[in-house]
């Protein structure tokens, strides 16, 4: 049973979550051949001054 965990920053609306969500699962589906009930899909959000690159915050 898969469980893949999304790292972003806060502020993506319930609809984003759950569309993109849908679109993990076809794709755990189709390449690890698992049932879409089997795969579990979490998400860590993180605030916007959380996230940096080459020690400059984005």
């Amino acid at each position: 049973m898969p469980t893949i965990t999304v790292s972003m920053r806060v502020g993506h609306s319930s609809e984003q979550k759950r569309a993109f969500a849908e679109a993990v699962t076809a794709a755990a589906v189709e390449h690890l051949n698992v049932r879409d009930t089997q795969t579990i899909i979490t998400y860590d959000e993180k605030p916007k001054d959380s996230f940096f690159r080459a020690g400059k915050q984005l």
